[in-house]
Parts: structure tokens; sequence; C-alpha cells
């Protein structure tokens, strides 16, 4: 049971960073706003489901696999919205010590960053589609806080 309190927290968190102003003007700054939007309102719907799920795990094992790989997609996004949040204090402290523009043209470059960052967003939005679509068939009441 501490695995999925763990979880149910581990969403909210994420949440709460999705719905920050920063993740907001991130999601402008970077152009995948959209797909962080729809990875918000994925989690909100997820999170609504994990209490009951985290009851059916007793009785059926397959629904604490889901939960398992629910935790895992979790963590990976937020992962990911750390990159970005880190990405984006690098980029203001290389602008406040006015880097030479040759350093802007390296592997740091904003462009490839972007492309980067935009894959591995989509990537977690077809993680958690598919983790949506299994959560039919365990047929999981949503609680609404």
């Amino acid at each position: 049971m501490v695995v999925e309190t763990v979880l149910v927290s581990g969403v909210t968190e994420i949440l709460k960073k999705l719905g920050s102003v920063a993740a907001q003007e991130i999601g402008l700054a970077w152009g995948v706003e959209n797909d962080l939007k729809k990875l918000q309102n994925t989690l909100k719907m997820l999170a609504a489901v994990t209490d009951d799920a985290e009851r059916k795990q007793i009785s059926d094992s397959s629904v604490g696999l889901w939960l398992e790989r629910l935790k895992d997609a979790a963590y990976e996004a937020d992962n990911v919205l750390d990159e970005f949040s880190y990405e984006v204090m690098r980029r203001d402290d290389m602008i406040g010590k006015r880097v030479k523009v040759r350093n802007l043209i390296s592997s740091s470059n904003p462009l490839a960053f972007r492309l980067k960052m935009a894959r591995k967003i989509k990537h977690i939005n077809q993680m958690f589609d598919e983790i949506c679509k299994e959560k039919d068939s365990f047929h999981l009441q949503m609680i609404c806080c």
C-alpha cells in the first residue's frame, strides 16, 4: 500500500508542476503547450481513478501491475518536466552571463532541444494514452475531489 500512496502523491505533484505558471511559460516558450495541456488533462483523469485502483488491486493483481506502470510513467513525465526546468534556468544563466554566440550554436542548440523535448512529451502522452485504455478494462470508478 505504501507504493500506491507514493503513486498518488507523485501524480499529484506532477499535476502541480503542470499547472504552475512556470510550466505554462515553458510550454509557450518551447512550443509544446498543447502537449503539456493534454498531459495535464490525462493525469487529472488518472488521478481520479487511483483510489479505486488501490482498492481493487487487493483482489486483482493485474490492477497492481497497472498501478506500477502508471507510477513509472508519472516518474518519467516528472523527469521530463525537470529537464525543461533545468534548461530554462541554464539558458537564463547563459543570457545573464552574455555568452558568446558560438556557445549558443553548439550542442545546446535551442531548436535541437525543442525537437528532442517535443518527442519526449509525445512519447509520454502515448504511454499515458495506453495506460488510459487499459484502465477501462478494470472498470475503475472516478473519484473526484
